[in-house]
């Protein structure tokens, strides 16, 4: 489709868009303000209506404590809470268009002047948006932060990998609005006790749109006056030289507006993996086989030490500050056997004896982060700058031994690689109304890539020289209220990209996105949405060096990739009730240029594995996900399937693409918590055949265990742990007549955990209402 013929679809869509967004009729709406005894409004309280006992109707206030409710005519009561306030209720009649209740004032609860208390459900959930307030009995029941996200509806955390997930999609975690760097971010968050809440937005602003960013969980803190704080959790390795541990420490001391904090982690992982590769080719069969595990030893090692504050300037000033260092050295020595036959007989057994090595691995991030709140309306700017460097070197020695020819060579290939990063966001919101608000931003991002290769074989080297220069601009218009959501917004980017001192590889590019969504009830949501994605080559995908594996097998990047861009059309069905939570999901996907690794044979019968731009990309995704809490809500269980139906049609130089079929995900979890303080926990996920351009692929599954008991009053966890890990790699390449499967063992691990958080000199008083808790303070993001 041309890019006029694109225009009149996202015209028409827009059209539609307006139409459904138009006000619903046959109800009256509901407008109230909620305020303290001191007058002040109060953001994020419980409004709920009842009709006898039955809950009707219920919605959250915004920033300035206001609130919107559509509701039948009739009498009902109007129930409000909020932490450390005594419950209000009243009786009402409804029977005019437009109803507006005179503002209700909260009275202080004087029992819970010295600890904070919420009065019903700390979970609130909306079209966009959920919300957990943490209280006091949501801190008995958890240790470290991680523990907390247990308590949010199809919100995962990946047991061995720390991986945080929203609907089935990875989610990046902001702490104040400022976005974690790094990997493996829960591992960098204070502990429990000095988070006010946790935000979840499920449809975040166009300004990820370029990104594919679908979702963000955002970190509010308490601003408290004194105190300190720590937690720390410790997986030392037990009864096998096999173990994955995450270890990490958190400290911070609250002194006055100022919270100064300090985190430091390590990850380590030991392992024997076994690797048994066949490899065929149009008239020849390469098997490798692994011949002893003792042999094949993966060792990784990291430490990463972080130094934050944030500064509570005033209630329109916030600033935050982070610095961090990591360091790690990754090791795998690996012993093979590799026999060559063609046309079944034996021509060639060469023994292959490597070692990786990257004996220096260094990276820093520098990072800052402002926030203002004008006096007019409460306009907000921001400003995110964050600067990234790394620095790694990487040594590879080879051993051969033909066996049949008693031909002993060596071969050492080394790199080094260096990288520079920087970003600047700026960002402006504009308050329309008490449920409306526009923002509009800038965004800029700098990156320059030096590497450099040489091996000792016939003196072969590679000097790659990548730079990236990405500018956009975005704008959006949100709206939501208890019925009704609507999202619009554009994000336009331009980008130029240097390989080599050639700028051949520069686009420009527009991302809509429109979202619409109607609750029908208080039990059925219903979500549609519209946006487009971008995925851009790597420097990698990019470099056209060949790399010379061994003599049958070569590696390549394609200087000509163009980035890939998708469309996606979704909707979204939510139905939750009582002790089931389920969730439909439907998505259609069309990809231009989807972005490919491919394998060949060329004319001297070797491999090559390298990329290409397939010309077209179709697919249909459905996705099954629920929760189920029996047994009181002791015992939850979730299970999940992904369904998707897969097209790839295109051609190239060397190949032609036609595949097609349907690959299945499945997972299921579930959580047992019995005698008051015991927690059994199981995950399991299954991935079936992959469809690829040129075939198919196999994965494989793993498997998770723990135990756990809570001690020590409350604050400390002893959690034992097992995990199974299963990767069948299966590839076939039917066009090209080549074939190759890989199957990898992994040894299954068990773990010991210790986690423990403390409080002391902690000022017990009221959260002030700042309105600097939250990127924003209101409903969107």
């Amino acid at each position: 489709m041309d890019n006029k013929g694109k225009l009149i679809k996202y015209f028409l869509l827009l059209q539609l868009f307006f139409l459904i967004s138009s006000p619903i009729t046959g109800q009256v709406l509901i407008r109230g303000t909620i305020l303290s005894d001191q007058k002040s409004p109060l953001e994020y309280a419980n409004v709920s209506l009842y009709l006898a006992d039955s809950l009707c109707a219920g919605t959250i206030t915004n920033l300035k404590g206001k609130f919107e409710l559509s509701i039948d005519s009739g009498a009902y009561s109007i129930v409000v809470s909020y932490i450390g306030y005594d419950t209000y209720k009243e009786t009402i009649k409804v029977n005019a268009k437009n109803f507006n209740l005179a503002p209700i004032h909260l009275n202080v609860d004087n029992n819970a002047l010295g600890e904070i208390i919420v009065k019903g459900s700390s979970l609130k959930t909306g079209f966009n948006k959920t919300t957990l307030t943490i209280n006091k009995e949501l801190l008995k029941k958890v240790v470290v932060s991680e523990d907390l996200f247990k308590e949010i509806p199809f919100v995962r955390v990946s047991p061995k990998e720390k991986k945080l997930s929203v609907e089935g999609e990875e989610a990046i975690v902001l702490i104040n609005g400022q976005r974690i760097v790094g990997d493996y971010p829960l591992l960098q968050l204070p502990s429990p006790e000095k988070i006010k809440r946790i935000e979840v937005i499920k449809s975040p602003s166009v300004k990820y749109a370029a990104e594919g960013i679908t979702k963000v969980v955002n970190i509010v803190l308490k601003n408290e006056s004194k105190g300190f704080e720590g937690s720390t959790q410790i997986e030392p390795p037990v009864l096998s030289d096999d173990f994955s541990s995450f270890n990490h420490l958190s400290l911070g001391a609250w002194l006055g507006k100022v919270h100064l904090f300090t985190n430091y982690n390590y990850i380590g992982v030991s392992e024997d993996v076994i690797e048994n590769t066949t490899r065929e080719t149009k008239n020849q069969t390469e098997i490798y086989r692994d011949q002893s595990a003792p042999e094949n030893r993966y060792e990784y090692n990291r430490h990463s030490l972080l130094f934050g504050s944030n500064y509570f300037i005033d209630d329109k000033n916030l600033m935050n500050v982070t610095a961090r260092y990591q360091t790690s050295d990754i090791k795998y020595d690996k012993n093979s056997l590799k026999t060559i036959h063609q046309t079944g007989t034996l021509i060639d057994a060469v023994k292959i004896k490597s070692n990786l090595d990257y004996p220096s691995f260094n990276a820093y991030n520098l990072s800052a982060y402002y926030k203002h709140m004008f006096n007019k309306k409460n306009h907000e700017l921001s400003l995110d700058i964050g600067y990234f460097n790394f620095e790694n070197a990487q040594r590879i020695r080879y051993m051969y031994d033909d066996s049949l020819s008693n031909i002993i060579t060596s071969r050492e290939d080394n790199t080094k690689d260096t990288r520079e990063s920087l970003k600047s966001l700026l960002t402006y919101r504009i308050p329309v109304s008490d449920n409306a608000e526009i923002e509009t931003g800038i965004n800029y991002y700098w990156q320059k890539i030096d590497n450099r290769f040489y091996s000792n074989v016939d003196n072969v080297n590679d000097n790659l020289l990548y730079k990236e220069n990405r500018i956009s601009a975005y704008m959006s218009y949100m709206h939501e209220t208890s019925k009704l959501s609507y999202q619009l917004g554009f994000n336009y980017e331009t980008s130029r990209i240097d390989l080599n001192k050639n700028d051949k590889n520069n686009y420009t590019s527009l991302f809509p996105k429109v979202s619409v969504g109607y609750c029908f009830g208080e039990v059925h949501r219903l979500t549609f949405e519209l946006n487009r994605k971008i995925t851009r080559p790597t420097r990698s995908q990019l470099n056209p060096f060949i790399y010379i594996l061994d003599q049958n097998t070569v590696s390549t990047g394609n200087f000509n990739l163009k980035p890939s861009y998708t469309d996606l059309l979704s909707l979204k069905y939510n139905f939750s009730k009582d002790i089931i939570m389920t969730r439909f999901y439907f998505v259609y996907g069309h990809t231009d240029d989807f972005i490919s690794k491919v394998r060949y044979t060329n004319n001297h019968n070797q491999m090559v594995s390298s990329y290409d731009n397939v010309i077209d990309q179709k697919f249909g995704l459905f996705t099954f996900e629920t929760e189920l809490e029996l047994l009181g809500g002791d015992l939850i269980i979730g299970p999940n399937v992904d369904m998707q139906y897969v097209t790839f049609q295109g051609e190239s130089e060397q190949l032609v693409y036609d595949s097609k079929g349907w690959q299945f995900d499945y997972g299921f979890w579930m959580e047992y918590n019995f005698f008051e303080s015991y927690t059994f926990g199981y995950d399991f996920t299954w991935n079936d055949y992959t469809i690829t351009p040129q075939g198919k692929s196999k994965w494989g599954g793993n498997s998770y265990f723990e135990l756990s008991k809570i001690i020590l009053k409350n604050k400390g966890k002893l959690k034992l742990a097992y995990s199974w890990k299963m990767e069948d790699n299966l590839d076939i390449f039917e066009d090209s007549e080549a074939y190759q499967r890989t199957i990898t063992d992994r040894p299954s691990m068990l773990a010991i955990t210790f986690s423990y958080r403390f409080i002391s000199n902690k000022s017990r008083r009221r959260i002030p209402k700042s309105k600097m808790d939250s990127e924003d303070g209101r409903k969107f993001r």
